[in-house]
């Protein structure tokens, strides 16, 4: 009964985004301001080490980051995935398919409003994740133009509509509540998309659309 439903959890999700898998980059592709802004904000939170993608899309991140693994729902985004070199696996964020502490650090990159349990990734998050390592969480924020904007796309649905964004003190509850402490900020986006501009990541979430959060789990 219980593989039953872990295997239920956000079919409805995968199914969305594997439809999404072969136009999924072309966003970045049309955006690279933007996407160059989001791997910044990255780079000055993460670590070297075994790192874990939760909720790897097609990694096209993954693969810039040098992350070397990578777990999503969606077999659509995990074949393009893999053909980046990331070593793929299919699972939930909610129920992680791998043992304790096996992983120096852990990052999700605009995955958790999309999680059917956002908490309970987080938890899974810390459990996977080693003493002394970290958990990076990267999220559009609800409190920003950019999440109005992509708020505004909810009705069009497709991968937009099970979306729910969190504002930042939401996901650092979250992360608090998991066990992690927390770290370093790092955020970016400032500018409205399309504006070209190249930005440098900032230790202030305010008026930034992208914000990564670093938690870390004490040894």
């Amino acid at each position: 009964m219980e593989a039953a439903r872990i295997r239920g959890l956000g079919l409805s999700s995968a199914r969305a985004f594997d439809e999404a898998s072969r136009t999924y980059d072309a966003w970045y592709e049309e955006h690279l301001a933007e996407l160059l802004s989001e791997l910044k904000a990255l780079r000055k939170l993460l670590r070297p080490g075994l790192r874990l993608d939760v909720g790897v899309g097609t990694g096209l991140v993954a693969q810039r980051l040098g992350v070397e693994v990578g777990v999503d729902l969606s077999l659509g985004m995990l074949r393009r995935a893999l053909k980046r070199g990331i070593a793929v696996v299919k699972g939930v964020g909610e129920h992680l398919p791998f043992r304790e502490a096996c992983f120096d650090h852990v990052v999700t990159v605009a995955t958790l409003c999309f999680l059917d349990d956002p908490a309970g990734a987080v938890k899974e998050a810390w459990r996977v994740v080693k003493p002394g390592g970290c958990f990076v969480a990267c999220f559009i924020s609800k409190e920003s133009e950019w999440g109005k904007l992509y708020e505004a796309r909810r009705s069009r649905g497709g991968i937009y509509a099970r979306m729910r964004l969190l504002a930042p003190s939401e996901v650092m509850e979250l992360l608090r509540k998991a066990g992690f402490k927390l770290g370093r900020v790092a955020a970016t986006l400032s500018q409205p998309p399309g504006s070209g501009v190249v930005e440098e990541p900032s230790g202030e979430v305010e008026g930034r659309g992208f914000v990564c959060l670093e938690g870390l789990k004490e040894t």
